[in-house]
């Protein structure tokens, strides 16, 4: 009996429908690895970036470490961190150790830089640093050192920001770059301000402090004026003003006088905020009380160093407003806690304790250092200054001390004043500056 065996030749169903999973699995792949939407790459990407962001704070955090330790002697553009450097990048930046790019990166004249080989993790690698990581810090802080065109963000080796003006640059000086230390600006002609930041608008408020003639319920500030609102909206907008370093002094002048000096105080010579000059005494507050024409004196004179229609610069100057004197006398306590309510030995006055800090007569402006504190100069003793706040119905406020009184009787946050036409060699002034 014959057998008529199955042709065996040719594919069996189970085969071919296995073949065609295979394939489109295979298809599937090479399609995700092509599109830009492929999870495996996002996922690889993202941890990438996180961790250059991690790193790049960490490396701010260091720096501005190493700045603080050595009061301002570290010089940034010499700090080099490799793999074969002592100490390692792996030592002193602990995350390069714990994430994927141990062995791709290291510090470069301060400067975090990509050494791998892959131009994907080159591209991710910029992408981050020139957003500036998660704080914002950049690839180290990014200072302009030279005069900007337009109102600048600037974020410190800290993390923190701060409006750089336009007409205006950062100081070169490593411990004046820091914002809580106190971030210095300069214009073209070398005039420094000092920026006071201001996080939550609620805390830009007038205080009474311990010692002082005059409380803030009797020296009213006249917070409807136009000025008044915009520097307001100002601050609580951009977080924080300006206040001069220095005592508005004359330009030109290498000393300060007991005699009145003649100047003019009608806005044709403009104050300047520099070391080393006279400070600008002999000056009224103005010839009158109204805040809008108060005429000839500190206001006027003031007003005129950055009017409010000039297009040369991203701000405009005042008279330092009593609620800005405050302000700036709270960022100086947690630096200095005694110093608005017991400024002895740190200003011009008369039996300040050591022999180098007593001048006996009115000093110039930054005479010495032990008259700086979050690097703004004089608010206590030498002259008192001017400010926008009112007593009665024709006088005004002055703080601070002058060279004839004690650190303690008369420290930075004393209140005291006299009739707006007054001038005298022991009071002066301070402009302020709101950005635009």
């Amino acid at each position: 009996m014959k057998v008529n065996k199955r042709n065996k030749k040719g594919i069996s169903l189970i085969t071919l429908v296995i073949t065609i999973i295979v394939v489109i699995i295979l298809a599937a792949a090479v399609i995700l690895t092509l599109n830009n939407n492929n999870p495996i790459n996002n996922a690889k990407e993202a941890t990438f970036k996180q961790d250059v962001s991690t790193i790049q704070d960490d490396l701010n955090l260091y720096i501005a470490d190493k700045y603080a330790k050595s009061t301002g002697t570290f010089d940034m553009n010499g700090l080099n961190l490799t793999d074969t450097t002592n100490p390692k990048i792996t030592d002193e930046i602990q995350s390069v150790k714990e994430s994927k790019l141990n062995g791709k990166v290291e510090v470069q004249s301060g400067k975090l830089v990509f050494t791998g080989n892959d131009e994907t993790e080159k591209k991710w690698f910029e992408e981050i640093i020139n957003q500036g990581g998660t704080t914002g810090g950049g690839n180290t802080p990014m200072i302009p050192t030279e005069i900007v065109a337009e109102n600048t963000k600037y974020t410190d080796a800290k993390g923190k920001t701060a409006i750089i003006p336009k007409g205006f640059k950062v100081s070169s000086v490593a411990t004046e770059q820091i914002i809580e230390d106190g971030l210095v600006i300069q214009d073209n002609d070398e005039n420094e301000f000092v920026w006071i930041p201001v996080d939550n608008i609620a805390n830009f408020k007038r205080v009474d402090w311990p010692v002082q003639y005059l409380t803030v319920a009797n020296t009213p500030e006249d917070e409807n004026t136009a000025e008044y609102i915009a520097m307001k909206a100002s601050v609580e907008t951009n977080k924080g003003y300006y206040i001069a370093r220095y005592q508005a002094g004359i330009p030109g002048t290498t000393q300060s006088v007991v005699d009145n000096h003649g100047t003019v105080s009608t806005g044709t010579i403009k104050p300047v905020s520099k070391q080393g000059v006279g400070a600008w005494n002999f000056i009224a507050w103005g010839a009158n009380k109204n805040t809008e024409t108060p005429g000839n004196g500190a206001v006027t004179v003031a007003r005129a160093m950055y009017p409010k229609g000039n297009t040369e610069t991203g701000v405009v100057s005042t008279l330092c407003y009593d609620i800005q004197w405050d302000t700036a006398l709270k960022f100086i306590e947690k630096k200095d806690q005694a110093y608005p309510s017991n400024s002895t030995n740190k200003g011009n006055y008369n039996g300040t304790n050591s022999t180098e800090d007593t001048f006996i007569s009115i000093a110039v402006t930054g005479a010495h250092p032990s008259f700086m504190v979050n690097n703004i100069y004089d608010m206590a003793g030498n002259v008192y200054e001017w400010t926008m706040a009112a007593i009665f119905s024709s006088s005004r406020v002055y703080r601070g001390g002058d060279y004839n009184d004690g650190g303690s009787f008369n420290p930075a946050g004393y209140r005291s004043g006299t009739t707006c036409s007054s001038s005298g060699n022991h009071i002066g002034f301070r402009p302020t500056l709101y950005i635009k």
